[in-house]
């Protein structure tokens, strides 16, 4: 009985695969073999690593080292232009530039002054004919070396006022008092304009042998409004008050002393400084 019944499961059990089986046979469209041939594409890809390219060699050069005689030329323009090109402040450009040019033009001054020998066979008026042609180089000279320093710094400048305005003495103390309420390059360049008309000044006495006549006191009186014309455009307003002030208590000032009894105050004193310089 056990073994019927076993027979019959096993049957029941077959007959459901062969179902199972069929049913799938139909969903497929048949066995692999005999059905449409499937085609499978494979793609492979190949990931190819480029090196990177190699670092342009780094070619190190050692600067060669700076000497300031690299900036330095005969010709004065392009030393100038040389020492702006690397930064120089125009101070002390001007601290370099202006000894140098004083040494150069002082050594053609001396060619000119230099004596030919002993002179005894010349007339007085032979030495006094040369003597004037001396002056006269002398004189071109110097307006040659005022152009350059114009040239080259753009205005006047004199290093023989540059340093009497620097020194320790007593003219300087006084110069110092005269144009202190001024900064450093205006009271510079007041100072240098001042001695370059009184240069001139003393040029044209010497040029007339002191001996001025009726044509020669405008050429004085030029000078002087030139440099009246160069203080107002250095000096604002107020500034050439202040100025003309100084300039009146120095000149006299002495006589205004507790010496000689006269004790005044501030104001009073630019009163007074004020109606000299007015009169």
């Amino acid at each position: 009985m056990r073994a019927f019944l076993a027979l019959g499961l096993s049957l029941a059990l077959s007959g459901v695969l062969l179902a199972m089986n069929c049913a799938l046979f139909k969903s497929h469209g048949g066995l692999p073999g005999f059905g449409a041939e499937r085609k499978t594409v494979v793609i492979t890809r190949h990931v190819v690593h480029q090196p990177a390219p190699a670092p342009a060699p780094v070619t190190v050069t050692n600067a060669p080292p700076f000497h300031w005689s690299a900036l330095e030329s005969p010709d004065y323009i392009r030393y100038a232009d040389n020492l702006r090109t690397v930064g120089c402040p125009e101070r002390t450009l001007r601290d370099i530039l202006l000894p140098d040019i004083e040494k150069l033009f002082d050594e053609r001054a001396r060619e000119i002054t230099k004596t030919g020998g002993d002179t005894f066979w010349e007339t007085a008026d032979q030495r006094d004919a040369r003597q004037r042609q001396r002056e006269a180089k002398l004189r071109a000279l110097e307006l040659e070396k005022r152009a350059l320093v114009q040239q080259l710094l753009g205005m006047e400048l004199s290093h023989a006022a540059l340093k009497e305005l620097r020194s320790e003495g007593f003219a300087s103390a006084i110069l110092q008092i005269l144009l202190g309420f001024t900064d450093t390059s205006k009271s510079d360049h007041l100072f240098t304009v001042h001695q370059l008309r009184a240069d001139d000044a003393k040029a044209l006495i010497t040029a007339t042998e002191g001996i001025l006549l009726d044509e020669d006191l405008p050429r004085l009186q030029a000078l002087r409004e030139r440099f009246e014309s160069e203080l107002a455009r250095g000096l604002a307003a107020d500034e050439l008050e202040e100025l003309r002030l100084r300039l009146a208590c120095l000149v006299g000032g002495n006589r205004i002393t507790r010496r000689n009894g006269v004790n005044v105050t501030g104001t009073e004193l630019r009163e007074i400084c004020r109606l000299r310089a007015d009169t």
